[in-house]
């Protein structure tokens, strides 16, 4: 009996698994070799393969920015996304993409720029847009990310404000203290996110939504790395960074 072949995460997807931002890199890899790629080079420009190339691929193209198979071609939009005049219209093209994807434009047309609880926002993606709970968490991801760069103007891009210090920690954890408070900013393969506690109830809700955000980023990671840490040991790692007490 022939074995049937399990198809890549994302790959049929009507709506990108990564974000935004993430997806720029790939667009970004297909300009950078003038502007088309084979499948295969750009596998070795961006050192992924597999299903974490397949999704990568297939989000590009579900943002918009990428179009093709065997040879990829940049798009208009994502060349507007990669060579930009400035910020203010980069944040158009980037919230251009965003409304192109059908499921973020009826979204944005029901939440705008502010969402209900993340609890809630899950709960209606998983049971009225009929999406699976790692799904929909993904949605909130990239929801969040569109709204603090693209979407919401007035929210920071950089969690570097004046008046804060940054310390590090001895993992190598970026971490911004202020008045007892604690900020935790993540680089990752999912984008740029900034996570904020000021009580000792808001950091343990900061600690499950870095685990649910670290066990998408590992999905994202190359098949050859190291293994990364396991979700309870950075937990316990951020558990004893809490400035606040």
């Amino acid at each position: 009996m022939e074995e049937k072949q399990k198809t890549p995460r994302g790959e049929k997807k009507n709506f990108p698994l990564t974000t935004l931002i993430v997806a720029e890199g790939v667009a970004r890899a297909v300009n950078n070799a003038g502007g088309k790629i084979s499948t295969k080079a750009i596998s070795a420009s961006l050192n992924v393969r597999g299903g974490a190339l397949a999704r990568k691929l297939a989000a590009a193209k579900r943002w918009g920015l990428i179009k093709g198979s065997g040879l990829l071609e940049i798009t208009s939009l994502g060349k507007r996304i990669i060579i930009y005049a400035d910020e203010e219209n980069l944040a158009k093209s980037r919230k251009e993409a965003f409304v192109t994807v059908p499921l973020f434009a009826e979204l944005y047309e029901r939440f705008g720029s502010t969402l209900p609880t993340e609890q809630a926002f899950v709960a209606i993606l998983a049971n009225e847009y009929e999406l699976s709970e790692r799904d929909a968490k993904t949605m909130l991801t990239i929801y969040k990310e569109a709204i603090k760069f693209y979407l919401d103007a007035k929210n920071e891009e950089n969690p570097k404000v004046a008046g804060t210090t940054t310390n590090t920690h001895s993992h190598g954890k970026p971490l911004v203290k202020k008045d007892g408070k604690i900020s935790v900013y993540v680089s990752s393969p999912m984008g740029e996110n900034n996570f904020k506690a000021d009580d000792k109830k808001e950091f343990e809700n900061m600690k499950k939504r870095l685990t649910s955000l670290f066990e998408l980023i590992e999905d994202e990671l190359p098949d050859n790395n190291l293994p990364s840490s396991t979700a309870e040991e950075l937990n316990d790692d951020l558990s004893i960074s809490n400035s606040s007490e």
